[in-house]
């Protein structure tokens, strides 16, 4: 199951890039007549959908923006979230800033989409996971078990979808054998779930301020390549120093943005742990009392 979600994970972050590089090239390539219009394309030569995106509306302005040509105000301006968003790039240029920021860009870009992609994926899971929790279980199931019907207990806990429950049920499920042993399979299972997404955003923490690092010494190595020669055209050299302190800036940028999720993520790992521990503690507290005063059949093994 951690296989096919992590092939999931890969699969839309690599749509999601395809559809930020591809489209509004296409749409380039389409005005300015590099290759046929989409109409006059095979049908099997480019998938129809996009097609479709490199006619929108949105995309050739992305192309126009990317190339760096004026913003044809005569139509109608494109209004909603699109629109939104690319008021926001056209005014901080950012098309031309990254252009300026030399082939490190694009893994710095690859690693912003990991993270972005590795957020939205983990916002999803904890929100889920929050609807899950029902604090009302967890009580129905220790009171039950604070009164002897461990059998009860285990019914309750198989149709629930609180992981703490879970856990809980399935080491009442396994008591005979080992309980602490069930109890801890059980959490490193459950939290096994919570850990995903926190190795990527460690990795793009540490890799994001690297590239950056090694774009400012490409950039530097392109300047410090003109010393000496012909001097007349400043701006080269200007344009390498350019490049080193533009990658440097996106990488820092990139690495402290997913420092906060990182940290987050962790923290709700930490807590999830904390649960399981005091309701395993509880468990083991409520077995022990009650197999002490009320010997249950069947025996319980703490």
């Amino acid at each position: 199951m951690n296989m096919t979600g992590n092939r999931t994970r890969i699969r839309c972050g690599l749509l999601t890039l395809t559809m930020a590089l591809w489209v509004p090239l296409a749409a380039q390539a389409v005005e300015t007549g590099a290759v046929p219009p989409p109409a006059v394309v095979a049908a099997e030569a480019v998938p129809t959908w996009l097609d479709t995106l490199a006619k929108q509306p949105w995309a050739k302005r992305l192309a126009r923006m990317w190339t760096g040509e004026e913003q044809d105000d005569s139509g109608s301006s494109m209004g909603g979230m699109a629109g939104a968003f690319l008021d926001v790039v056209e005014r901080g240029n950012l098309f031309h800033v990254f252009k300026k920021g030399g082939p490190i860009m694009w893994p710095l870009l690859c690693a912003a989409f990991l993270a972005i992609a590795t957020v939205l994926e983990r916002a999803g899971f904890f929100l889920l996971e929050h609807f899950r929790r029902k604090t009302a279980e967890q009580k129905k199931l220790m009171k039950a078990l604070g009164e002897g019907h461990i059998e009860q207990a285990i019914q309750m806990s198989r149709r629930s979808r609180h992981f703490v429950v879970r856990v809980i049920g399935y080491a009442l499920e396994h008591r005979n054998a080992a309980l602490e042993g069930a109890v801890q399979y059980a959490k490193e299972r459950e939290l096994h779930r919570y850990r995903r997404g926190i190795a990527i955003l460690d990795t793009v923490i540490t890799l994001a301020p690297l590239l950056g690092l090694l774009g400012t010494v490409t950039g530097m190595m392109a300047s410090f390549s003109l010393i000496g020669g012909d001097l007349g055209a400043p701006g080269a050299i200007t344009g390498g120093i350019a490049e080193a302190l533009i990658a440097t800036a996106f990488g820092l940028g990139i690495a402290i943005t997913s420092l906060i999720p990182f940290n987050l993520m962790n923290q709700s790992l930490e807590a999830a742990t904390q649960e399981i521990d005091e309701a395993a503690s509880a468990m083991m507290t409520l077995l022990a009392t009650r197999f002490d005063a009320h010997p249950v059949t069947g025996g319980v093994s703490c």
